[in-house]
């Protein structure tokens, strides 16, 4: 399989790890390193929300360190199943009968891996588990830093990916590992921050949010806890122009009838495709953005509930689905909508299968921290917001979501196919070179 290389687009590294932050060794015996070299700090941090440039007291650290840098991996089959049957598995755990839903598989995916790379014992095997479907944690990090790097950017398709640690500058809470560190600025282009955990990390955080969201999420965090020592954060954008734009005599007033069975005015946009796909629930279209990425709309069939249709998915029929696609004439109508969402994904990834890393007695996060033998560190919430806005131009979308961690103390038909989202439907946004939906939603009401 042709790898892509990102277009005018370089991922540099972080070298961003923590010097004068570890402290001595933990009650395991586990013994920190003592680094001596006083950490640079950018005056200017990178990627600084744009309402305010500069971060209040958080500190991107600069250590001598090199994390090394990650070497472009094939992706395979293996990889790519794992992907699809997490984005599906989430969907479904985060689904509410007749109410919009949009997640991001990929922002989950990310802020999860950067955390398990700080797991041990079966804390971590059910992370692996969940996450790569039994895939180690070595080779999920080197297959998520393939996959982001082959994920292409243009000027009508823009696509951006941030992530960051943020961890307490009090030692007497957490004393972080400096591999746990290295891995995910290698892997994750992660940058590093060292901040006090009060009023002012919140306004970092939201505000680092809102940079790499485009200010599609404005906000993550709505408090610091006090027994927060820790967030992974992932952040996603993109905004695309369709390949074919609609034109103005394919907009219209129509109707959508919603999940509740109740009819809205929207607007309501034509156009003619040539990707159709069908199986024996639905039937959908693909349509291209400029650049390598597509909209996927699946409408359920007559007599098949939007509910019926969600828990019906697995990753094999959406695979399924994308490999068998028609090249065809199809005419379609879809309806311009705005969405946007927020979840806790706590009790669906328990449900996936990784409890032990929510349990405050028997978590295990040894690679990350040191053990003061004051109370096991695990994670405290999982929090992903999403936005969504899809109109005659075309699309934009962005997630975001944060691990905190606590401390417990093809052939040709000529006649064309017909696809009318006037009802509620299932939708992706996905590269079109491994169909892995970098979003995934359910559309129930336009209103």
């Amino acid at each position: 399989m042709k790898r892509r290389v990102l277009k005018n687009v370089a991922l540099t590294l972080c070298t961003a790890l923590l010097t004068t932050a570890f402290g001595c060794g933990g009650a395991n015996g586990d013994q920190a390193p003592e680094l001596t070299p006083t950490p640079k700090i950018a005056e200017n941090v990178k990627n600084a929300p744009t309402a305010e440039p500069k971060l209040t007291t958080s500190v991107n650290l600069m250590a001598d360190v090199d994390a090394g840098k990650a070497e472009i991996a094939e992706l395979t089959e293996e990889f790519l199943n794992a992907q699809n049957r997490f984005a599906v598995k989430l969907l479904q755990t985060q689904y509410k009968s007749g109410e919009n839903t949009m997640i991001s598989p990929v922002s989950a995916m990310l802020a999860l891996a950067m955390t398990a790379n700080g797991a041990r014992g079966t804390t971590l095997s059910e992370m692996e588990k969940v996450l790569g479907s039994g895939i180690g944690i070595e080779e999920l990090d080197k297959m998520l830093f393939s996959f982001v790097s082959s994920l292409d950017t243009n000027e009508k398709c823009k696509v951006h990916i941030a992530d960051s640690v943020w961890f307490s500058d009090d030692a007497d809470m957490i004393r972080v590992k400096e591999d746990f560190l290295k891995t995910n600025a290698k892997y994750f282009n992660s940058e590093i921050y060292k901040a006090p955990f009060d009023d002012t990390t919140l306004k970092d955080v939201n505000n680092w949010v809102n940079k790499n969201t485009d200010g599609m999420i404005p906000s993550i965090l709505e408090k610091v806890k006090k027994e927060d020592v820790m967030y992974l954060i992932n952040a996603i954008s993109f905004d695309a122009e369709w390949k074919k734009p609609y034109d103005e005599a394919g907009v219209f007033d129509g109707t959508f009838t919603n999940a509740a069975g109740k009819k809205e005015t929207v607007k309501m946009m034509a156009s003619e495709e040539g990707t159709y796909l069908e199986d024996d629930t639905c039937k959908g279209f693909m349509k291209d953005y400029a650049g390598g990425y597509a909209f996927v709309a699946l409408l359920p069939d007559e007599g098949v509930s939007i509910d019926e249709f969600v828990a019906s998915l697995t990753e094999e029929k959406v695979m399924k689905l994308l490999n068998n696609r028609i090249c065809t004439k199809v005419r379609t109508r879809m309806p311009s909508f705005e969405t946007e969402c927020s979840f806790t994904l706590n009790d669906g990834l328990k449900a996936m299968g990784m409890p032990t890393a929510f349990d405050g007695m028997a978590a295990d996060f040894g690679n990350m921290a040191y053990d003061d033998g004051n109370g096991k560190i695990c994670i405290d919430r999982v929090i992903q917001k999403t936005y969504i806005k899809v109109d005659e131009k075309g699309t934009k979308a962005g997630a975001a979501t944060l691990v905190a961690m606590m401390k417990n103390t093809a052939f040709i038909i000529e006649e064309p196919k017909e696809v009318f989202l006037e009802r509620p439907f299932v939708y992706m946004i996905i590269d079109t070179e491994n169909f892995l939906p970098l979003f995934f939603g359910a559309e129930c009401s336009v209103k």
